[in-house]
């Protein structure tokens, strides 16, 4: 199993931030494990140009995977990524 980058604080952050079902929580890491893996972009270095790239890709790449084949799916993964960049802009600043 692939970890993200400070993933149990990042479990913590959604307690606060959202998605607040662990159904939701569990699909959030999920879908960043899968990019860690493909990607290995979920870390402190993630930007909104990194998370526009792979969504790119995603899209262009659909038929080549066996999962997250949907636009939906590209679209969940985008909102995984994008509320992991603002747990790590507001990392510094959260007391989890």
């Amino acid at each position: 199993m692939n970890e993200i980058v400070n993933e149990e604080k990042f479990w913590k952050f959604m307690n606060i931030n959202g998605p607040k079902a662990t159904n939701s929580k569990k699909n959030y890491i999920s879908w960043l494990r899968y990019i860690s893996i493909r990607y290995n972009i979920v870390n402190d270095q993630l930007t909104k140009e990194k998370i526009d790239r792979v969504t790119v890709n995603l899209q262009n790449t659909l038929e080549e995977r066996d999962i997250y084949k949907t636009e939906k799916d590209i679209s969940n993964i985008k909102s995984a990524l994008n509320k992991y960049l603002k747990f790590i802009l507001e990392f510094d600043n959260a007391n989890l």
